[in-house]
Formats: structure tokens, C-alpha cells, sequence
């Protein structure tokens, strides 16, 4: 299960640095392109956050199944 969940969302980053390129390369007509540096920058920034909460999330759950295993063995015991 945990390399299932670890694939779904490296998928979904992915994608959201997909859509960032792509929304990126359009529109700059209609910003300055310092405006649009920023932008990106910013949307970046908040990327690299989102994905360093869901290592997080995934380290946490990684412990709480290692400690389910151990609960499982103890109960078969």
C-alpha cells in the first residue's frame, strides 16, 4: 500500500509542476514579466511546501504501519 500511495503522489506532483509549466508559458502578455516571475515563484514556493508536508505525512504513516506490524505479531504471539 505505501508504494501505491508514494506513486499517486509523485503523479500528483508531477502534474502540478506540469500545469505550472504550462500555465506558465501562456499568458505573459498579459502580466509583466516580473509580475510573472513572481507569480511562479511564489506557486513554486507553495509546491516545494505542499510536497515536503506529503514526505512528511508519508514518514508518518510508514511509522504507524511498522508499529501495526509489531502490534500484529505481538497479538499472534
Amino acid at each position: 500500500m505505501i508504494p501505491r500511495a508514494r506513486l499517486f503522489l509523485g503523479i500528483l506532483a508531477g502534474l502540478g509542476l506540469l500545469s505550472v509549466a504550462v500555465l506558465g508559458a501562456g499568458g505573459v502578455g498579459a502580466q509583466s514579466e516580473a509580475k510573472h516571475k513572481a507569480d511562479l515563484a511564489a506557486l513554486s514556493k507553495k509546491l516545494d511546501e505542499v510536497l515536503k508536508t506529503q514526505q512528511q505525512i508519508l514518514a508518518q504513516l510508514d511509522a504507524v504501519m511498522e508499529e501495526l506490524s509489531i502490534v500484529k505479531v505481538r497479538c499472534t504471539q
